[in-house]
């Protein structure tokens, strides 16, 4: 996990900042911040605009789902226009044959001024049968109206609820937005010294973290495929396996690869489409935004801790990352650090960490 200064440096995107921000101008309508304060504010922004952008996963699958369903209903809805109108068609030629035949007349009247009353009466009998299907055949169109009617209010009921989740999407993109604003606003406010200091401590972290990272491959490389599950647990589970090594070799293949709160993998990451992807890659489904992995992954005690195990942070769930062996885990870690192996009980995760738990299926 990064380390409380470097996480700070990341929310800030430090690095791209130092080379272009100047000090702030005396007589500023806002006084600089003593680098403490700069911490305390930045960590805490951090924290919103990753707790935002799960929020947005969230949405993203909930929306995935609701068109669906609107594409479902609007199909439902398709099917029951075209069946309607075939069946209209069809009581129209109903009708037509009925009236063209003399259907409704006085068969009693009738009958006294035809030739042939056994002819008559067949045909009376034809008439009869023709009438009970047109009252069959409108008796269906009638339901089929209904079906219709009830297709359509479906749709537009999948519709609305579509739009209120695009509407929430939106919501914490922008809270996402709100919250980068804010850090950089802050950096702005930092003497030109500290601005650095700070910048110098995230390059410093970066690079022990490439250290780590090539020290995990190299680990996990040698690690065997098979291990022996942790004691008590139920056959199959997946931590400690062969599907959690091959979890975390995908997780190592992609350190290095940028963040983005509004990642496309492969292209880029977030927290938990990365542990969504590892685990994919293993064979084994997790829906990506942290709080549903939460719910997905079968709890353990720290001590219990295998490779592939998924570690919770802050508010719950709002940020995940995955333990690799040796204390160390693999994340996606912020737009300025992107995937990085970090130390799992620094001083950050330490006092942000919830539980842990072991993807099952």
């Amino acid at each position: 996990m990064r380390s409380r200064l470097n996480r700070i440096a990341a929310a800030a995107g430090l690095v791209a900042v130092v080379a272009t921000l100047a000090v702030t101008a005396p007589g500023s309508a806002e006084p600089s911040k003593t680098l403490k304060q700069a911490q305390a504010e930045l960590e805490a922004l951090e924290i919103q605009a990753e707790t935002a952008s799960e929020k947005f996963n969230e949405a993203e699958v909930k929306l995935e789902e609701a068109t669906r369903k609107v594409r479902r209903a609007r199909d439902k809805a398709h099917a029951a226009r075209v069946e309607l109108v075939a069946l209209a068609a069809a009581t129209d030629r109903i009708a037509a044959h009925a009236y063209m035949g003399g259907a409704g007349a006085d068969t009693s009247l009738t009958l006294l001024l035809v030739d042939d009353a056994t002819e008559y009466l067949r045909r009376a009998g034809d008439v009869e049968q023709l009438a009970r299907t047109q009252n069959a055949a409108l008796r269906r169109v009638q339901a089929q109206r209904l079906t219709l009617a009830q297709a359509e209010a479906s749709l537009t009921q999948q519709e609305q609820a579509a739009r209120v989740v695009a509407e929430k999407m939106a919501e914490h993109r922008r809270e996402i937005n709100s919250a980068l604003a804010e850090s950089q606003r802050i950096v702005r406010q930092l003497r030109e010294e500290d601005r650095r200091r700070l910048a110098a401590i995230a390059e410093q972290q970066r690079a022990k973290a490439a250290a780590a990272a090539r020290q995990a491959r190299e680990t996990a490389a040698e690690r065997p495929t098979r291990d022996r599950p942790p004691s008590g647990a139920q056959g199959g589970t997946p931590g400690g396996s062969a599907r959690a090594a091959a979890a975390v070799r995908y997780a190592l293949a992609q350190v290095g690869e940028p963040y983005s709160y509004n990642a496309k993998p492969p292209n880029s990451w977030d927290c938990s489409k990365l542990t969504t992807a590892a685990w994919a890659a293993a064979g084994v489904s997790l829906t990506p935004y942290s709080l549903a992995q939460a719910q997905q992954v079968r709890r353990i005690s720290v001590s219990e801790l295998k490779p592939g195990d998924l570690l919770f942070y802050f508010k719950g769930a709002r940020h995940v990352a995955m333990y690799i062996g040796g204390g160390m885990l693999v994340e996606a870690a912020s737009p300025e650090n992107g995937v990085q192996v970090q130390d799992a009980w620094n001083s950050w995760s330490s006092a942000h960490f919830s539980f842990a738990g072991r993807p099952v299926g």
